[in-house]
Formats: structure tokens, C-alpha cells, sequence
């Protein structure tokens, strides 16, 4: 039988949530981890290919929003164009820039966040993201201590294909911008923002020796946790 991949273009959505149902465990799995109130930022790691993109869209999301019983209830930004499919921030080489522009229009547009904490939002994250990433990244926290105060449920930020930051040709000071969205997972790690960051990225990208995942993981600690064994390659 020819080998197929869940990938590009192709990949599934919230609504295609019953043909994830033989990876029910692995969803389970990562659905505990995140509802765990001492996680903070998730690292789904899987080969290229593997799927990691449609497991967010079409196993784990929707297994967040069933509010189980004993559970946390999760808030996530929309997709301008639907309101009803979450928002999966999608990395490129300027993962910083990309958030600040999500939370940004969530604050002007987002009718579900509370009017206080959009206009702390749009205070913390007026005009654009300053060309240091650093400063930006000080700014996206703010803005996620501001909205994060205001809400009942906890809030969950998407971030897809991480080892982008890594790979693709950048513009301007890719150091610089690396640098400043590890600190933005090991800012979220160690604040008391009530809310859950889950980072997707290729296997042989994560943990690496030289600058990446490594920068933020540092000694371990109980918040960042990485997803015990690999989403197996779909055949």
C-alpha cells in the first residue's frame, strides 16, 4: 500500500476530528499534559510529515474544547476569517512578529475578550513590533498578562512549525529574533500568566546542542514538558 502523509496544503481541521479517532491516546496524552496546571509550554515534536499540524487541528483542539469535568475550560484566538476554527500561528523565521500581530487584531477584533483587557492589549502592543524582538517580546507578555487577567478560561497560544525560526532565509537580525521567541517560551514558563503555549516543531530540531530549543529549556524545570514519545508517521 502506497505510503500517505497528512501534510501542506492537506492538512485537517477541527471539523475532521472523527479520522483522528485511532490516535485517541496520543490526544489523551497531550489533552492531560496541557490541562496539568504546572505545564506551560507543550513542545509537540514529530518527523516531517508526521501530521503535527492536522493532531493540533483535529485531535487536540477539539479534545480541549469537550470541557470535561474536573477540567480546565480553554480560550483561543479565532481565525479572522472563521470565527469558529482556532487560530494555529504559523512560525516563519519572525515567530515574535507573528504573535504580536495575532494577539493585536484578537484585541481590536475579538468580541470575547473583555473590553478591559483588549485595552490593555492594544496599550502593550500599540503600533508595530519594535524591529528588536527582544523589546517586542517584552510587549507580547504584557499584552498576554492583560488578557489573560480578564479571562474565566485559560488561555492556549498555537504556534506551528517552529524549526522555521531555524530554517527558513531570514531578513534582518535572525539572530536577534531567535533569540527573543526562546525567551518568549521561557517567559511564559516562569510568569504566572494563567495560560498554555503548545509549539509545534520537526524532531531533529528539538533538544538540538546549537542555538534553538535548547536555549529555553535550560536545567529542567516542571514547565516545559515535550511530548514523551514522537506522533508516529502515518501510513
Amino acid at each position: 500500500m502506497a505510503r500517505r502523509t497528512v501534510q501542506g496544503p492537506k492538512f485537517l481541521h477541527s471539523r475532521d476530528v472523527l479520522l483522528f479517532s485511532q490516535r485517541d491516546e496520543d490526544i489523551e496524552d497531550c489533552a492531560a499534559l496541557v490541562d496539568d496546571f504546572t505545564t506551560r509550554v507543550l513542545i509537540l515534536h514529530g518527523s516531517s510529515g508526521s501530521g503535527k499540524s492536522s493532531f493540533i487541528r483535529a485531535g487536540l483542539i477539539p479534545r480541549l474544547e469537550l470541557a470535561a469535568e474536573a477540567s480546565c475550560s480553554f480560550f483561543f484566538l479565532r481565525q479572522a476569517s472563521d470565527t469558529s476554527e482556532p487560530l494555529l500561528i504559523r512560525a516563519t523565521d519572525d515567530p515574535v512578529a507573528r504573535i504580536h500581530h495575532s494577539l493585536q487584531a484578537a484585541a481590536k477584533n475579538d468580541q470575547r475578550i473583555p473590553p478591559r483587557a483588549r485595552e490593555g492589549m492594544l496599550t502593550a502592543l500599540a503600533g508595530d513590533p519594535p524591529y528588536d524582538r527582544l523589546a517586542a517580546m517584552e510587549k507580547i507578555l504584557a499584552a498576554l498578562t492583560a488578557l489573560t487577567a480578564s479571562l474565566r478560561d485559560t488561555f492556549v497560544l498555537l504556534v506551528d512549525q517552529a524549526e522555521e525560526i531555524l530554517t527558513l532565509p531570514a531578513e534582518g537580525d535572525a539572530k536577534n529574533r531567535r533569540k527573543a521567541f526562546f525567551a518568549l517560551l521561557e517567559g511564559i514558563c516562569f510568569s504566572r500568566i494563567d495560560m498554555r503555549a503548545v509549539v509545534s516543531l520537526r524532531t531533529e530540531y528539538y533538544g538540538q546542542s546549537g542555538p534553538g530549543l535548547s536555549h529555553v529549556r535550560g536545567p529542567p524545570h516542571p514547565h516545559l514538558v515535550g511530548l514523551l514519545s514522537q506522533i508516529p508517521k502515518k501510513s
